[in-house]
């Protein structure tokens, strides 16, 4: 058996295990984590006693003194209250208020949807176990005395609802329209003007004196002109309520749109990154083939 034989089948000693600090200046002081950026979502509170909420992002292969020395610079231009030594090694969960170090909160996949908090969040309140009897019962003794109101006085209570409504929608429309057209500018209303000098203008029959001495006759005119005044504002002002309210809403609609724009999804993105590196190998492939042939 020649030496080298004798190399070739010798006990091969595998290489000690590397050392936290050997690991950290190889740049691998963390655990594998999400292959992806992601938002690490921080609570603190600040030096007005405000609560605000700073969102860092975790890029792969981040370590933990780095993401600990981004928590300190987003927090200080929050001008949170920040550690005494300014170094930050880990974190609270919220949802269990248990303390969790930065490399673990970059080798969990769960840290993205977690909300975390620089100081021990606040025990929350127990709810008694009792306490949706006492709902259930609530909506029983509410739906029992609501049923026994209807069938006793559900008339009473119609009549009473509908004079109510009838009267919301004079005192914001009808009223006004009638305000605007007695003591509105000239192209809309009779500027406060006394009734037999607007029935002398509206009828062109008689003078102001003519109808001072019919003033019923004129209230009459009058009230008849104003109805149809109002009857002809009324569907404009419904137009323009129902044109305030879908604006307001398309606003709100968009403003949560744009909420929930930032928030990525995991599996996406990593479906995306998988997708991309399947078409970067098929890309490598064909360029060998075409290597190949011109070679030959």
């Amino acid at each position: 058996m020649t030496a080298q034989e004798k190399n070739d089948r010798a006990i091969r000693i595998p290489p000690p295990p590397l050392l936290p600090e050997e690991q950290r200046a190889r740049g691998q002081g963390h655990l594998p984590g999400p292959t992806h950026p992601w938002i690490l979502n921080v609570r603190c509170q600040t030096r007005s006693g405000a609560l605000a909420v700073v969102r860092v992002q975790v890029y792969p292969n981040m370590t933990d003194e780095n993401l600990g020395h981004c928590i300190v610079q987003a927090l200080s231009s929050y001008d949170a209250l920040l550690p005494t030594e300014h170094t930050i090694v880990g974190l609270f969960g919220e949802r269990d208020s248990v303390f969790y170090a930065l490399q673990r909160i970059l080798s969990s996949p769960e840290s993205e949807q977690q909300m975390f908090s620089l100081h021990r969040p606040l025990p929350k309140e127990d709810k008694d176990d009792d306490s949706w009897y006492l709902v259930t019962l609530a909506f029983i003794v509410f739906g029992v005395t609501l049923a026994v109101a209807l069938y006793h006085y559900g008339e009473l209570i119609w009549s009473f609802s509908s004079g109510l409504m009838v009267s919301i929608f004079q005192q914001l429309f009808d009223i006004p329209i009638r305000e605007l057209y007695r003591h509105g500018p000239y192209l809309i209303g009779w500027e406060n003007l006394d009734l037999p000098t607007i029935c002398s203008r509206i009828t062109y029959h008689g003078d102001r004196e003519f109808w001072r001495r019919n003033l019923e006759e004129c209230q009459a005119i009058y009230g008849a002109k104003e109805e149809a005044f109002v009857r002809v504002c009324r569907p404009i002002m419904y137009v323009l309520l129902f044109a305030v309210l879908f604006l307001v809403i398309r606003h709100l609609v968009a403003v949560y749109g744009e909420s929930k724009r930032d928030r990525t999804d995991r599996a996406v993105v990593e479906t995306y990154h998988a997708f991309q590196n399947m078409i970067r190998v098929i890309t490598r492939s064909m360029d060998r083939q075409q290597g190949g042939g011109r070679r030959h």
